[in-house]
């Protein structure tokens, strides 16, 4: 509507300076902020942010999370998202997968992201999680000396800097 009013007034007739003379602050929350830094100290830790779907395959749930309650949806688009996943798990080792298959084979990935859990007779449960996976190297082939598989250890420590950084 504002164009069609300019449009008929004239552009030429419009000051140039279109800029506001005053701007607020943007606002952002504490658990916005916490995870900005999540985000960051993971990144500095080699690894990549994956962002999945919180619509699931309930087949590959099966495999992967088998008897876990989960969250159907009444009209799900397919059968293959035909749920809301309850946990980050399989999304983040199906990406892995795919990593793998297509010649990555050094992988770290991480996601922050809700999982939804059923809650009879009320609105579901839904939670706010993070999750990581890794394959491959450790470090990569330098002059410095010989690379090593990544471990469990080496995300152990990932996850205790994270939880005393947190003060958990």
């Amino acid at each position: 509507l504002i164009e069609e009013i300019a449009r008929i007034h004239g552009y030429h007739r419009l000051p140039e300076d279109h800029a506001p003379s005053w701007s607020l602050p943007a606002r952002s929350r504490d658990r916005d902020q916490k995870m900005r830094r999540i985000t960051q100290a993971m990144v500095s830790f080699g690894f990549i942010e994956h962002i999945g779907l919180p619509l699931c395959d309930p087949a590959k749930l099966d495999i992967i999370l088998p008897g876990t309650p989960r969250v159907a949806l009444a009209n799900p688009m397919s059968s293959e998202l035909s749920c809301l996943r309850p946990g980050l798990m399989p999304d983040l080792l199906e990406a892995l997968v795919y990593n793998c298959c297509n010649g990555n084979e050094d992988v770290r990935l991480f996601e922050i992201g809700k999982v939804f859990h059923p809650n009879p007779g009320q609105p579901h449960l839904e939670r706010l999680m993070m999750g990581a996976v890794a394959i491959g190297q450790a470090h990569p082939v330098s002059w410095e000396g010989k690379s090593r598989p990544y471990d469990y250890y080496d995300l152990k420590g990932v996850v205790e800097y994270l939880m005393n950084w947190l003060g958990l």
